[in-house]
């Protein structure tokens, strides 16, 4: 499946992301675990009062941890973030609105 992410840093920048990312419940189930992964070796804090944490919460921690400066000089690790909010997800088109504190698909 061809996949588009958008990550909204602030009003001036964000990045846009086309990727391959075929999607399957073994892909889906390996991304979600990236971003528990990645969400942990970023030291993320839970965005929510009561401490849970949402698939959502992981992909948003995730996009503010690594950053704009970092996800757009790294372009695989770029496209390996994008790659795993497709599959994560499982829909084509994903937008990561860090200001929004919003995930729309």
């Amino acid at each position: 499946m061809q996949g588009h992410v958008i990550v909204i840093f602030d009003a001036h920048r964000s990045l846009e992301l086309s990727v391959d990312a075929p999607v399957d419940s073994d892909r889906a189930r390996a991304a979600r675990d990236w971003f528990e992964q990645t969400w942990e070796s970023l030291g993320c804090e839970p965005l929510r009062v009561s401490g849970k944490v949402l698939l959502l919460d992981k992909i948003l921690g995730v996009a503010d941890g690594l950053g704009y400066s970092r996800l757009s000089s790294q372009p695989d690790l770029a496209r390996e973030f994008a790659g795993h909010a497709v599959q994560a997800l499982e829909k084509p088109r994903v937008t990561v609105d860090l200001p929004g504190l919003a995930i729309v698909y």
